[in-house]
């Protein structure tokens, strides 16, 4: 699957009705039911409504997708009371948002718990299994993703993926040795929005951004000359003679 295969995920639902089901299939949008662990009592599955439907022009996907992971959480006895999932919350935003986990990178203040199990006592602790969701960032190989340049040097060029509240989740390389005969990578200056395609991806547990190795799209300038459309996560250019 490439990465003009992807899906975009429009929502995510407890409930699907049947009417809802019909809408979806005429327009060429599937669902994808998830179920989640038995001891989640409130929530027994989700659904993803994705679309597949396809489009004209070049597209970059927004760098988060939002998701449902679980965890375990420890909580001292005087948290445990009317205010615990405020407290699993906390606790779990305190732990995972603004870093990388196995899963990527948890953008901050996304953090929401849907369901937790009957609490355990393990010594001073109480201990609940949490479901929550949240927007994850994991960008992948042949992603488009549009970023800011920051410094050029000799090697090449370094640059940010910036999220709409100033949070910098992915930081983007781009070689100079990959691009020896294209005139327009030297004309690049500072502070510039550049289209990268994602060619490798590094992070380590904890760190507070992904590391892209990119390489740029050449005819990117008349690409990214339309109007842009944002739908869901999903960023498309269209160009300006395309048909509206």
């Amino acid at each position: 699957m490439t990465s003009a295969d992807l899906p975009v995920i429009y929502t995510i639902s407890t409930e699907i009705k049947h009417k809802e089901y019909q809408f979806f299939e005429s327009s060429r949008v599937y669902i994808q039911k998830i179920d989640i662990p038995k001891w989640c009592k409130d929530i027994s599955h989700y659904y993803i409504i994705m679309d597949q439907r396809q489009r004209t022009g070049p597209k970059t996907y927004g760098v988060y997708t939002q998701s449902v992971l679980t965890t375990k959480v420890s909580l001292s006895i005087q948290e445990v009371g009317k205010n615990v999932k405020q407290n699993l919350e906390r606790m779990i935003s305190k732990k995972m948002e603004g870093k990388c986990i196995p899963e990527g990178f948890i953008k901050p203040g996304t953090v929401k718990v849907m369901t937790y199990s009957s609490g355990t006592i393990n010594n001073e602790k109480v201990e609940f299994q949490t479901a929550f969701e949240s927007m994850i960032c994991h960008p992948v190989e042949g992603m488009l993703v549009e970023c800011k340049t920051k410094t050029i040097t000799k090697a090449g060029i370094h640059a940010e993926v910036v999220d709409d509240s100033g949070t910098v989740p992915i930081t983007v390389f781009v070689a100079r040795d990959h691009h020896f005969t294209e005139k327009h990578f030297s004309e690049i200056k500072e502070n510039a929005t550049i289209l990268v395609r994602v060619a490798g991806v590094r992070f380590e547990l904890n760190d507070p951004y992904i590391c892209v190795i990119g390489k740029l799209v050449e005819g990117q300038d008349q690409g990214m000359r339309g109007q842009r459309v944002q739908i869901g996560g999903d960023i498309e250019l269209n160009n300006d003679d395309d048909d509206q």
